[in-house]
């Protein structure tokens, strides 16, 4: 009895200087539990799992615990549920529990935790068994950290509203800090193609069947100035390009759509120099080019190969009709079934020239 109007003594003194009010109270609390509860720190079994069985276990253990938080076990305890760890070993100003327990949140009936429940609690976060205190580091993966977000955060950084251009949701904005950083929209080189690849991701992700991007001019019709031109084409595509592929992967949109990258040619190997339009560049090269596909396809792989001077196809040849072939198979769709009716003539896309899926770059 002593030991309560101890610290109803000592708060009601406090209460003349607000500053130390927090500081005090904690000291005097924390200082009269050892002598209620013996030298040595409290432990979950005896001292801690008590209180839950009084007050919190009917909501919390079981196969299917409120919040998925288990509390009748130490190790479930730490685990945490829905929102996370529910305590940070030796730290107990940094614990869920706690904060849920000193706001009144938990339990969410009469009556609440007393005050020294509540310090037995963190006493035994912060110096209870030595078990906790040396549990090795949880791994956290995104399947942890997600619902959180998705509790706390998505309002305002979700699918209706993101604060930011950051959308919590996925992994890939998270890490790269939203659309804008991710695509280069606040990159002067990057911005008008990134906004390009945005709308298409956009576009796919409301069920656009097809989407096709363009950008200004021919920017890599490099007749001259090649390197100039390269420079200028590869820095204002290749950030927002790579942007549009990992985003439609984060967002499991990569397993239905095929994405085509290409152009109507290559340039020669050999260098065009015209006259009084400065350094050299080069040609149409209609022999032998490249062009790269995500979605459908094995990733990282190269198929066929140029002659040493790269000037045509030479390993693995792939005509144009077995590429239209090889598309419409990964679109679902027989090209030699797919016919439109014209001047009583059946037209496939690749004409009467033999044609073939190419098989190998199937995933």
């Amino acid at each position: 009895m002593f030991a309560h109007i101890f610290v109803i003594v000592i708060v009601g003194w406090i209460r003349r200087s607000v500053q130390c009010t927090v500081s005090v109270v904690s000291v005097v609390a924390l200082a009269l539990i050892p002598a209620a509860y013996g030298a040595d720190p409290p432990s979950f079994e005896s001292d801690i799992l008590p209180v839950f069985k009084a007050r919190c276990l009917a909501c919390h253990s079981g196969a299917t615990p409120q919040a998925k938080l288990d509390l009748s076990t130490r190790e479930s305890v730490v685990a945490g549920g829905k929102s996370g760890p529910a305590v940070v070993p030796g730290s107990s100003e940094k614990s869920l529990l706690v904060e849920k327990v000193l706001s009144k949140v938990m339990p969410p009936v009469e009556p609440k935790l007393t005050d020294e429940q509540i310090s037995l609690i963190r006493m035994w976060i912060d110096k209870g068994d030595a078990a906790l205190a040396a549990k090795a580091p949880v791994v956290v993966t995104e399947s942890d950290v997600l619902p959180i977000f998705q509790m706390r955060c998505v309002v305002c950084h979700g699918k209706r509203k993101q604060e930011g251009g950051l959308d919590l949701r996925f992994q890939v904005t998270r890490l790269k800090g939203g659309p804008k950083e991710m695509y280069g929209l606040n990159e002067e080189a990057t911005a008008s193609y990134g906004k390009r690849c945005l709308m298409a991701r956009r576009l796919v992700e409301r069920g656009v069947r097809f989407v096709q991007l363009f950008i200004e001019y021919q920017i890599w019709d490099a007749h001259s100035g090649l390197e100039d031109s390269l420079r200028y084409s590869c820095g204002k595509t290749d950030k927002p390009a790579a942007a549009l592929i990992q985003d439609l992967k984060q967002r499991v949109l990569l397993d239905s759509t095929l994405v085509i990258w290409g152009g109507e040619f290559g340039r020669m190997p050999n260098s065009q120099l015209r006259q009084g339009q400065g350094s050299a560049g080069r040609d149409h090269g209609p022999s032998g080019f490249s062009i790269w596909m995500a979605g459908g396809v094995k990733a990282g792989y190269v198929h066929g190969a140029t002659d040493e001077m790269g000037h045509k196809a030479a390993e693995n040849r792939v005509s144009v009709h077995d590429f239209h072939a090889t598309m419409l198979h990964l679109l679902g769709l027989n090209f030699r079934n797919l016919v439109y009716e014209r001047n009583g003539l059946k037209e496939r896309l690749t004409d009467q020239f033999p044609a073939r899926v190419v098989s190998e770059v199937l995933a």
